[in-house]
């Protein structure tokens, strides 16, 4: 429900102050396969097979904090085959008993064991790391059901190089731009190129790829404008004075931003209250969809058995008597979910502390 989000916050959210890079992550088992946005340049209809589309990149509604997700995954095999678990390391827990396996590996004395810990052939901990994110997808012409939907995208290097260079870490506060803004944020024009003559398929290149100047305000699941002309007035009135505060060249322009905007403010927040419980409502969830799953108790006797062979250098593919190892993971117990937190953004002075809804203008 939108009643308990701090619409201020979303208003005057500054990503560099958070570490929303720090998220759950989950395994490919437990993803939801139509959930998730997939481009690939085998489904491109261009004649230079590159995927284009536009998107849009936009907030997490349940976390704000959490609007790109990290998943760190394992790829392990045993005498039964090739299995993926969630690492713990994905919440910044560094007691996962598979990366203190690893580590044991790879600090050791002994060259055999170390090779079996480092990048190569002889390698038995395969990890992978995958930052997700909310997206909107505007026009996509190779897929063009997906107009329209909101899903989760793995956002690539050159994305992510992006964001920090355009929103968490603009070198220029005056080129920063709102990005994951649901009003004022731009869309993204996605260009994939494929792989190079010669080089793997998987070596796309997302380099391409750029964001647009204008502002594009999400839309309705059927691709009609979920904001009605009055209201996309007040949004470009937003658009516009927000600019002036952060291109400002005087005191004076700060005021004169800040003056259109404490105008507004009550219209404003009316709309960004209606957008939040659009996504809420279409979206998928980001951190659960997305996010870091405990392992089930048959899991975690696998990974067990693969730990304790693993340790002592017996090649856990070996069908063999299960040997228990210090550095087993222990049985899954219930934890309590973990509640989302907001950005703490100070209330402007004369505001009343105790109404969430004031804008700290």
């Amino acid at each position: 429900m939108t009643d308990t989000v701090n619409i201020d916050e979303l208003l005057d959210f500054n990503p560099e102050d958070k570490s929303v890079f720090d998220g759950p992550k989950t395994s490919e088992n437990n993803s939801k396969s139509e959930l998730f946005y997939r481009p690939n340049v085998k489904n491109s209809v261009a004649a230079d097979k590159h995927y284009r589309a536009l998107i849009r990149l936009i907030y997490n509604p349940k976390d704000f904090n959490r609007s790109v997700v990290e998943r760190t995954t394992y790829t392990l095999e045993d005498a039964e085959g090739k299995f993926y678990v969630d690492s713990r390391i994905s919440e910044g827990d560094k007691t996962c008993p598979i990366f203190t396996a690893w580590k044991k590996l790879h600090h050791s004395s002994n060259p055999e064991l170390v090779k079996h810990s480092a990048a190569g052939p002889d390698n038995w901990f395969n990890r992978q790391t995958r930052r997700h994110v909310l997206i909107q997808v505007i026009q996509d012409e190779n897929n063009p059901e997906l107009n329209g939907k909101f899903l989760i995208w793995k956002a690539s290097k050159n994305i992510l190089t992006m964001l920090d260079t355009k929103f968490y870490k603009a070198a220029d506060p005056k080129k920063k731009v709102f990005l994951f803004d649901y009003l004022i944020g731009p869309a993204l024009a996605l260009d994939i190129a494929p792989a190079a003559p010669g080089e793997p398929e998987y070596k796309v290149d997302y380099a391409p790829s750029e964001f647009e100047t204008d502002i594009q305000p999400i839309k309705t699941v059927d691709g009609n404008d979920l904001f009605d002309g009055k209201e996309m007035e007040i949004i470009e009135q937003y658009a516009d004075a927000k600019q002036k505060v952060i291109k400002a060249r005087s005191d004076a322009d700060v005021k004169k931003g800040n003056a259109v905007i404490a105008e507004i403010k009550e219209s404003l927040r009316a709309i960004f209250q209606k957008a939040v419980q659009y996504v809420t409502d279409n979206a998928p969830d980001l951190i659960q969809e997305g996010g870091y799953h405990p392992w089930s108790e048959a899991t975690t006797e696998r990974v067990n058995r693969f730990i304790a062979k693993a340790v002592q250098g017996i090649n856990p593919t070996t069908p063999d008597t299960v040997v228990t190892g210090s550095t087993a993971a222990q049985p899954v117990q219930p934890t309590q979910a973990v509640q989302p937190t907001q950005p703490e953004i100070p209330v402007a002075q004369g505001d009343a502390a105790d109404n969430k809804y004031d804008l700290p203008f």
